[in-house]
């Protein structure tokens, strides 16, 4: 069995000061000044009703009432665009106010937008402090939404204005609340490398004023540097993609596949034994309204946990924790993530008395105290925090470092919307290692190598093999 690498376990600023900044940076004054800004729209001149000289807005819905852009719906669920600027825009600062007025959905501001590529939005819900409050996604009206960026953040929106901008920079897309960067992808690559800007807004009425756009100089070749580790490769609840999740079949796939390790739920049966089940309840997978904890081994070992996959699966049975040990011991290392708080000895002991060396296994768990716990059980056995919700503001992620090495954490875990590599060095800056869920595309994959991410768990172990090689 290959042992798990070492580095797995490693211990308000508005238009006017912007244009100040710039002009304090410019050698060819005035002229020069000139040639940077594209936009700087305040809408003064614009009649009501109207739109200034070239913008366009194909869906209806957007005008200048008084001195302002209004953005609205004119029917439920229904994105309004409005488009303005050149094609050919690449390396950008576009800036707004922007208030919100009404309404529940969202708000994005649009860069590198062209009719035959995906460009990127900057969107802004109505509730900021949801797990995907904030968001990097793809652009392209009529298409599904792509995420490439997520975050969440406490910030009082519905009558206030706040200055909004988003910086496209080489291959990096930056997003500012009030001067602060909120949310920032390398990710630029894979839309369009240049286009025009523009606003959206989806079940929600908004105000838009100030509107200004400048040109940034080039990326220097540094900001476009990228180290080039190969991460670990965890098959996600065994090879998931190709067999039931959490079952024998799946961790043989999974050993075959050749990656480092498989990772697998673990859950308590009423006379508390350790199974794999990630849901609590059997009726995803068993189709069984009852829960795991509900029923001893003796009937859990009756259900049929494979044929919802396909007939060939049909008779696949649920894996004590045990059973699944024995399976990968000397091929590969098992993550255990431990579902419910409170049954941190009883995997513990499974554990030990599979006599497993150090590199065998690691501990994964959403809950803080679990993490605790299993670390006053076997300071030896290395744990991952997972966390699900990444805050935007610096000061909350060092409170979530900080939390995470009290705990005694050897590394913390992410959905890969949130993903974002200044946390990623910050976490590494500390000793922790990071993980990442669910990597399915050679896309994401290639993403999160280049930005250093320790593991990457994944429902297709046969494929990841090749994407990160």
């Amino acid at each position: 069995m290959q042992p798990i690498p070492r580095k797995t376990l490693r211990t308000g600023t508005n238009r006017y000061a912007y244009l100040v900044a710039l002009m304090a940076g410019l050698s060819a004054g005035s002229a020069a000044l000139a040639q940077r800004v594209w936009i700087d729209e305040n809408f003064d001149a614009v009649a009501d009703g109207d739109l200034p000289d070239g913008w366009r807005a194909a869906e209806g819905g957007w005008q200048v009432r008084g001195t302002a852009l209004i953005g609205g719906p004119t029917g439920p669920e229904e994105e309004l665009t409005v488009i303005f600027g050149r094609g050919f825009w690449k390396d950008v600062r576009a800036e707004a106010d922007v208030t919100f007025i009404e309404g529940n959905g969202w708000f994005s501001f649009i860069v590198r937008e062209t009719a035959k590529a995906v460009g990127m939005q900057f969107i802004l819900h109505a509730d900021p402090s949801r797990p995907n409050g904030l968001e990097l996604a793809s652009a392209a009206v009529g298409q599904a939404r792509r995420t490439f960026q997520t975050a969440s953040g406490r910030i009082e929106l519905a009558g206030k204005t706040h200055r909004l901008a988003v910086e496209t920079h080489g291959h990096w897309i930056r997003a500012y609340i009030d001067g602060q960067k909120v949310l920032q992808t390398p990710r630029g690559e894979e839309v369009s490398p240049d286009g025009r800007v523009g606003f959206r807004v989806n079940g929600v009425t908004v105000n838009v004023d100030n509107v200004l756009v400048t040109k940034l100089d080039p990326p220097s070749a540094e900001e476009l540097r990228f180290p080039s580790t190969r991460p670990m490769v965890l098959a996600h609840r065994g090879a998931s993609g190709s067999a039931p999740e959490n079952t024998l079949a799946a961790l043989r796939l999974a050993v075959e596949s050749g990656v480092e390790a498989a990772e697998c739920d673990v859950r308590l049966s009423a006379d508390r034994v350790p199974v794999l089940m990630h849901d609590a309840s059997l009726e995803r997978t068993a189709g069984v309204k009852q829960d795991v904890s509900a029923l001893p081994l003796a009937e859990l070992k009756k259900l049929d946990v494979g044929r919802w996959k396909g007939e060939k699966f049909a008779g696949e049975r649920i894996p004590t924790l045990a059973e699944a040990l024995e399976l990968v011991r000397g091929k590969l290392a098992l993550a255990v993530e431990i579902k419910p708080q409170g049954i941190e000895r009883e995997v513990l002991d499974v554990m030990q008395a599979a006599g497993l060396r150090p590199g065998d296994a690691l501990i994964f768990s959403f809950h803080r105290s679990v993490i605790e716990k299993v670390r006053g059980l076997n300071p030896l056995l290395p744990t991952v925090w997972l966390i699900d919700n990444l805050p935007y503001r610096e000061e909350d992620r060092r409170t979530l470092l900080a939390d995470a090495l009290r705990a005694g954490c050897n590394g913390v875990g992410l959905p890969i919307e949130h993903a974002d590599v200044d946390f990623i060095r910050a976490a590494h800056q500390v000793g922790l290692s990071t993980f990442v869920w669910t990597v399915n595309e050679a896309s994401d994959a290639r993403y999160l190598t280049r930005i250093d991410v320790d593991g990457l768990l994944t429902d297709r172990p046969e494929l990841m093999r090749t994407w990160v090689r």
